[in-house]
């Protein structure tokens, strides 16, 4: 989650734009964010590319987006990239496990 909205922070900063939106869901299955900020969104090459592979640049949002997805996906979540009217949107999502108590 650091790494998501660390990159919104950046998306912002390059553009001049001050607000990021969160919002959390909770269902009986699993959590759910999405994280839109008023960047500039992601290209086509991210969106595809998400989670085969890590697409170099300058800012180095794409090694902090391989590693999110990377590890959700280690815990059965899903992350998905999108661009709305005002940047990007990721939208992630995190099973809740239900463990029964052992008793001897």
């Amino acid at each position: 989650m650091i790494n998501v909205l660390a990159n919104a922070v950046r998306a912002n900063e390059e553009v001049g734009a001050e607000r990021i939106t969160i919002t959390i869901r909770d269902s009986d299955s699993a959590l759910h964010w999405r994280i839109e900020d008023q960047g500039r969104g992601f290209s086509a090459e991210m969106q595809a590319s998400l989670g085969s592979a890590v697409i170099a640049s300058s800012d180095g949002f794409g090694v902090a987006l391989w590693l999110t997805n990377a590890t959700i996906e280690r815990i059965g979540g899903t992350l998905a990239l999108a661009n709305n009217e005002h940047g990007a949107c990721i939208d992630i999502t995190i099973p809740k496990r239900r463990y029964e108590a052992v008793t001897d």
